[in-house]
């Protein structure tokens, strides 16, 4: 009888320690919806998409991009702000901003390109396997103007690029020269 009541006490106590635990949202339910690259890669961004509250968890999680096997990772260095229902989050390369019509990232990259637009073979990975996009540099749009939109569950639209931040706020960046060198 002793035994049991000290299991039942040792239990009584964890239940107590993780009850006054913060109970932490996650971060895994942010998905991959649209990605952008100028020809040269200068100019690139990420759009991530959620429809569930409590997402904001992002800090210290990554993003990956392997481009033929070189990769690249971005540590979030902060949150995202809350309530996360139907907001979009906005990475971008340092070239971003310097573009007419681009709305400001909520998050910017340490370098550009992240990804190589040439590379045979691009994997996205947000959040350590949250969710994982695979391309190639040939189904990346080399117009400026196009960006690859994700239908179902993998990146194969193309459309205009509309970058959405946490705001709301939606652009649009590129100079409307075709890889052939002329406008459209």
């Amino acid at each position: 009888m002793r035994n049991r009541s000290g299991i039942l006490v040792s239990s009584a106590i964890a239940a107590m320690v993780f009850a006054s635990q913060p109970a932490l949202g996650a971060f895994h339910l942010w998905d991959i919806v649209e990605v952008y690259s100028s020809a040269d890669g200068s100019v690139q961004f990420i759009e991530l998409s959620t429809g569930s509250n409590s997402q904001q968890f992002l800090q210290g999680h990554t993003i990956t991009a392997s481009s033929d096997g070189n990769v690249l990772t971005f540590t979030f260095p902060t949150n995202s702000p809350s309530p996360t229902s139907g907001r979009r989050l906005l990475i971008a390369t340092p070239g971003f901003s310097g573009e007419v019509g681009a709305v400001t990232p909520d998050f910017v990259l340490d370098s550009a390109p992240f990804f190589d637009p040439a590379a045979g073979d691009i994997i996205i990975n947000f959040g350590e396997g949250a969710d994982v996009q695979t391309f190639s540099g040939m189904q990346l749009p080399d117009n400026g103007l196009d960006s690859l939109n994700r239908n179902g569950a993998s990146l194969s639209l193309v459309a205009p690029n509309t970058p959405t931040n946490f705001a709301g706020d939606t652009g649009e960046v590129g100079d409307g020269i075709f890889s052939d060198g002329f406008e459209d």
